[in-house]
């Protein structure tokens, strides 16, 4: 994990990142910093946030541009350290049963661990006769977070693996 590129410059702005050979991996937040769409391009961040922005299931998150990393094949490496978080089993329309989660009614994704939690009380075994997965990047995450102390995790955890970090 984190072996593919050995050198990383890490972005704060859109305004400091355009098209990119080797692609861009980055971390869209939302607004309240609960939920992260992580992903990849090779085009403008800011292009790929708009894009992001006006489709489900982000659109209601009101994502922010967070960071992104100069190295599009470390999209996979962040999906596998934040797997445990990643929100991507949706709720089968044919099941009207959103009472029975402990959750917001307006909620349309869960994790892995809610899906778990859910089926202790069902006499089935398997999550597809109530959920239905799919390849959505979001990632939730548990409250409260911050950005600051999330992306200084993230940069120790790069470090430890002998990836050095340059702040552009």
């Amino acid at each position: 994990m984190f072996n593919r590129k050995k050198c990383l410059t890490l972005h704060f702005s859109t305004d400091t990142i355009g098209y990119s050979k080797e692609g861009w991996t980055y971390i869209f937040l939302s607004n309240c910093c609960k939920y992260a769409k992580i992903g990849h391009t090779k085009a403008n961040t800011r292009e790929r946030l708009l894009y992001a922005s006006q489709t489900n299931p982000y659109r209601r998150l009101n994502l922010q541009f967070w960071v992104a990393f100069n190295s599009a094949a470390l999209e996979y490496d962040f999906h596998e350290y934040f797997s445990r978080y990643r929100a991507n089993y949706l709720l089968n329309s044919i099941y009207d049963g959103k009472e029975d989660l402990e959750c917001n009614s307006t909620k349309e994704l869960f994790t892995k661990r809610e899906v778990n939690n859910f089926l202790l009380n069902k006499a089935c075994n398997t999550y597809r006769d109530y959920f239905q997965k799919t390849n959505t990047e979001l990632f939730e995450f548990p409250l409260p977070i911050t950005k600051s102390c999330t992306l200084k995790k993230l940069v120790v955890t790069l470090e430890s693996l002998g990836v050095t970090i340059n702040v552009a």
